[in-house]
């Protein structure tokens, strides 16, 4: 079997009808791949969406766990698949048509162990917003063989979402990296970083394939102290990778860069005062784990600015200098 799909669903009735039929438009097969639905516990009529697909397409397979998170689904997916490659999906977003076809072509041709593809945004009702921050940039680097570092150093950009990648299923096996499973926020950006480094064979194939579903919450309307601990995980997940000495230092320095920009989520939702009181707590673990602010290069106003535009408002921007300064203080303190 080529490909398997794993897809997690947590009550995306829906949305995940869109989503599956998505699949069977993409020059593929149904004998080629593979489609494992696992559901996460849902409690609207997701499974009976899946269930009526799955009477036209044999190929469709669901499990059901409880309520435990995308990780778990993920992991518990992997499990099942047959697949020569793997391929994880967010049940509330679509492929263009005839697209990861051409990604798995590329992927057998080539025996890549990683590809990645590009995506554009939709909003909830499948209109297109825009296309991916940075696409002009990774152009550069289209259809070129590299190993994990420096696939890392040039493509990802901050844009670490599994769903843009296809993995070889043996060098997964091989790596021993699964989805930590403590995590619902960044997991994904944790499991790439972790699994990165054993890739010897990947590329970057400019083809638009993935529709991703933009919701209208803001990241800091819909955080919570579980995600703001899950962020303290990442770091921490994140420095041991920097801190490795055997791996590439361009590498290192990378993952450093991405350490200040998961330590600014950090900073600017604690601006909120939904997180006043717990502030000094954040402040402490930081402390403990020996992080800090790690940004090498870039202009503090226009990194202070796009913080702001993505998760905090125009109010904030004065108060993000005083308060970096105040938690660079406290994390220097003795």
């Amino acid at each position: 079997m080529r490909l398997s799909v794993i897809i997690p669903v947590y009550n995306a009735g829906r949305y995940i009808g869109t989503c599956l039929q998505s699949l069977y438009r993409q020059g593929l097969k149904e004998e080629d791949f593979e489609v494992i639905v696992v559901d996460d516990g849902s409690r609207d009529d997701s499974l009976i969406q899946v269930g009526r697909l799955s009477a036209f397409h044999s190929n469709i397979q669901i499990m059901t766990q409880k309520n435990q998170g995308v990780s778990a689904a993920r992991n518990n997916g992997m499990k099942k698949a047959k697949g020569t490659y793997i391929y994880f999906m967010d049940a509330d977003d679509y492929l263009m048509d005839a697209t990861l076809g051409q990604l798995l072509a590329v992927a057998e041709a080539e025996q890549l162990e990683v590809v990645r593809g590009e995506l554009v945004e939709v909003d909830q009702e499948g209109r297109f917003l825009r296309d991916s921050l940075r696409f002009e940039q990774r152009k550069a680097y289209a259809r070129q063989l590299m190993n994990g570092f420096t696939f890392y150093e040039n493509i990802f950009q901050g844009a670490f979402y599994c769903w843009l990648l296809l993995l070889k299923r043996d060098f997964l096996e091989q790596s021993s990296v699964v989805f930590n499973e403590q995590l619902a926020f960044l997991e994904d950006e944790d499991f790439i970083t972790r699994l990165i480094v054993f890739a010897r064979k990947a590329m970057y194939v400019p083809v638009v394939f993935y529709a991703y579903r933009q919701h209208s919450a803001s990241a800091v309307a819909t955080m919570n102290l579980k995600k703001l601990q899950d962020i303290l995980l990442v770091l921490k997940s994140l420095k041991a990778c920097a801190e490795q000495e055997k791996w590439e230092i361009h590498f290192r320095k990378k993952v450093r860069t991405e350490m200040s920009e998961v330590f600014y989520i950090l900073l600017v939702c604690l601006i909120s005062p939904a997180f006043y009181p717990d502030r000094k707590i954040f402040l402490e673990q930081l402390r403990a784990l020996k992080i800090r602010p790690l940004v090498l290069t870039g202009n503090w106003k226009k990194r202070e600015r796009l913080c702001l535009f993505n998760f905090g408002g125009k109010r904030a921007v004065r108060l993000l200098y005083f308060i970096r300064c105040m938690i660079n203080k406290l994390l220097h303190s003795r």
